[in-house]
């Protein structure tokens, strides 16, 4: 995913690469998605949020210590439910790959985003993604769970388990739907106890959070309770 002519905060376009740093399903019309964005003055919105959605698991530091894994920078973006479209609840992009500086991934994220005007969650504890979408104009593309005064998702110890709940409904209902081999290796491998091994699965279960998030919210307002005695006047009879 590139800028055009090099331009940023332009239109972003697809060039196939052989060693590129995204993979997207085929089954992406970009004519009818693609580079759904508005911009307000200095802030850019995304207009596919209905559409597309999408997750990271980012990382902070150029510098990795002497022995320790070098985790890459992940993402993907998630089809929502749509009865009507053969990529229905289904990823379509995929991003694993650990540039050489942070940045250079949160610049990715970006042409990501914008590419499908969609929103992203990210793990909070690791603000660096979150302050650069800030910094670039691109904040509207930062998610925020329901009640949470900051963007992103906290990485504590009710992450994981809400997480792995999610991703095992999706796995039963929906596996034959996955296309990235690098996923279905990981969810098979993966170890709760030790989650930050498992850059794709991490991603991937950030975007069905973010996904699960919104339909939770559209059913809530859904299914309000209206109470029936503040509608109808009284009136006293004699």
């Amino acid at each position: 995913l590139l800028w055009k002519h090099a331009e940023k905060d332009s239109i972003v376009i697809f060039a196939p690469k052989v060693n590129g740093r995204f993979l997207i399903s085929n089954k992406i019309d970009v004519s009818l998605h693609g580079n759904a964005v508005q911009t307000r003055g200095t802030k850019k919105y995304p207009l596919n949020k209905t559409k597309f959605v999408a997750g990271a698991d980012p990382f902070d530091h150029n510098i990795v210590a002497q022995g320790s894994r070098m985790s890459d920078g992940a993402g993907y973006v998630y089809a929502k439910f749509d009865a009507a479209s053969n990529i229905s609840e289904t990823f379509v992009c995929e991003y694993l790959y650990r540039p050489q500086t942070s940045d250079m991934y949160y610049e990715d994220m970006i042409k990501m985003c914008v590419f499908f005007g969609c929103e992203i969650l990210s793990e909070n504890n690791k603000i660096g993604l979150i302050k650069y979408f800030e910094s670039r104009g691109y904040e509207k593309f930062l998610m925020k769970l329901p009640n949470a005064r900051t963007y992103g998702v906290p990485a504590n110890s009710k992450t994981p388990q809400q997480m792995v709940e999610e991703l095992e409904v999706y796995v039963y209902e929906n596996c034959e739907k996955i296309i990235y081999k690098t996923l279905l290796e990981d969810l098979l491998k993966f170890d709760i106890n030790n989650s930050t091994k498992f850059d794709a699965a991490m991603a991937a279960g950030y975007t069905l959070i973010a996904d699960k998030n919104i339909l939770l919210r559209n059913e809530m307002a859904k299914n309000k309770t209206i109470d029936a005695k503040a509608l109808f006047k009284k009136y006293r009879v004699r």
